[in-house]
């Protein structure tokens, strides 16, 4: 919900307040058909994500009736009804103070990007004999995003992206940290695979043609204006996150874009289902270069195993 100058108040309500305590995400479409969501972060913070990466913050004040009121002091005047499949809202100004339909939604236990990956042509490539998982977790992201913006399947290059990561840190290396790869693109963008295809092996000294410097510059204009990177959990000296970064994870999956997920092996989390006969409660949807294909981890993997952690945004359409 994007609301400007609004003070909210928002009723999570569903058929008992039990149900309402173990779920975290509710999940709705907007006018405009867009994905968003509100998820508990942690004791008593909620988020409200949109479905152009808004984001607003709530403290919950109290639960009666089935319901979990939620308030939002940085905008005013705004309450919010979420039952189990549908929200209302009031406003003094846009509802004169009567209830009225906002959007249908539901509490969601899973998320599934799988399809969408399938249907741009976004399957897993082997990353071979090379230390490039960060790179190609970097790389996919971006490349769901950009499929995302223009409605079409946008193959980006990794050979490319872990040069760009080198000529930020100016050390020639095969493979590089999430930041350093999202630090390369911002300063010197991604060309499509076909201008720099992966090579078996790494060649320190391999440049992009003039071709591929081209296509890196037109990509990063456009990403300027309609990218935008997200850190859940910027690296840290010792992996693990908490039950907020689990909760955020999954809220950003319900809104339809995939998670990088930094370990010693980096994965791409595109889609998770809650599962209480799994270790941590659930299991994620990954896309994994090392194996080439659609894999899973537990929640506990990647709550214990997994540092740093980031999403990309593309927002609009192309037209």
């Amino acid at each position: 919900m994007r609301l400007t100058s609004a003070c909210v108040v928002v009723c999570l309500c569903t058929g008992a307040l039990a149900v309402a305590q173990e779920r975290t995400v509710f999940s709705y479409r907007d006018a405009e058909n867009r994905r968003g969501c509100f998820f508990h972060l942690l004791a008593k913070d909620w988020v409200e994500l949109t479905g152009i990466a808004d984001r607003f913050s709530f403290k919950e004040v109290g639960r009666q009736d089935g319901s979990i009121e939620l308030f939002d002091k940085s905008r005013g005047g705004v309450g919010v009804r979420v039952f189990a499949d549908k929200s209302q809202w009031n406003s003094k100004e846009g509802t004169r103070g009567k209830w009225a339909s906002l959007w249908s939604g539901a509490w969601t236990t899973e998320a599934d990007l799988r399809p969408d990956f399938k249907k741009w042509g976004l399957e897993p490539v082997r990353q071979g004999d090379r230390g490039t998982c960060s790179v190609f977790t970097t790389n996919s992201a971006l490349e769901f995003a950009f499929s995302r913006y223009t409605g079409k399947s946008v193959r980006l290059s990794v050979e490319y992206l872990n040069w760009a990561a080198n000529q930020v840190t100016g050390q020639p290396s095969d493979g590089q940290f999430f930041h350093n790869c999202v630090a390369g693109f911002s300063k010197f963008g991604i060309c499509y695979a076909a201008d720099m295809p992966y090579a078996a092996k790494f060649n320190a000294k391999r440049a992009p043609s003039e071709n591929a410097r081209v296509d890196a510059r037109k990509l990063r204009a456009t990403a300027e204006k309609v990218i935008r990177v997200h850190w859940i959990n910027p690296l840290k000296p010792k992996p693990g996150l908490t039950d907020a970064h689990m909760h955020e994870i999954k809220a950003v999956l319900a809104i339809g874009y995939p998670v990088a997920a930094g370990a010693e092996h980096s994965r791409l989390l595109v889609g998770y289902h809650d599962d209480p006969k799994q270790l941590g409660g659930g299991m994620f949807f990954t896309k994994d270069s090392g194996s080439g294909k659609f894999d899973e981890v537990t929640y506990q993997f990647v709550k214990t195993k997994v540092g740093d952690v980031f999403w990309v945004e593309a927002f609009g359409k192309s037209r």
